[in-house]
């Protein structure tokens, strides 16, 4: 069986886009990104952010309303060159898109591998930061370390 490069988006919610954040599929998502990052699995992940609304054809139901937990959430997992994020709504043209400051965040490579925590929580050191997530309070945090 041969395994490809892998696009999918990371919202965490119940089937059928409901829009509110399980736990336990929030965990779910980083642990199979997490998976894939150890097998090699080139991922490009997307993350919706912003309040649910209509984007063109597109209904944006399933975000959440932090970028620092959309991006929190990928980098607890993610590792290497071969894992991409993109967080938005809509399509690629959506006047919603926008830079988010994360973006220029300078990590510096892991210093350890991703820990589960209690309560559905991750955590992840990096050079500079410490990464964070709660998928049961839908946060995340990237702290500088001291």
């Amino acid at each position: 069986m041969c395994i490809r490069d892998r696009y999918y988006e990371m919202y965490a919610s119940e089937p059928g886009l409901s829009g509110d954040v399980v736990p336990s599929h929030c965990a779910k998502d980083i642990q199979n990104l997490h998976t894939e990052a150890h097998a090699d699995v080139p991922v490009f992940v997307r993350a919706e952010l912003g309040p649910p609304h209509s984007s063109g054809n597109e209904r944006c139901q399933n975000t959440t309303e932090s970028a620092e937990f959309a991006f929190a959430k990928f980098l607890v997992a993610a590792a290497g060159e071969n894992h991409f994020l993109t967080v938005f709504c809509g399509g690629f043209g959506d006047p919603s898109t926008r830079w988010f400051e994360q973006y220029r965040t300078q990590l510096g490579n892991p210093t350890s591998e991703m820990e589960i925590l209690p309560g559905f929580g991750f955590r992840r050191e990096f050079e500079k930061f410490e990464v964070l997530v709660n998928c049961s309070t839908q946060e995340g945090r990237i702290v500088p370390r001291s």
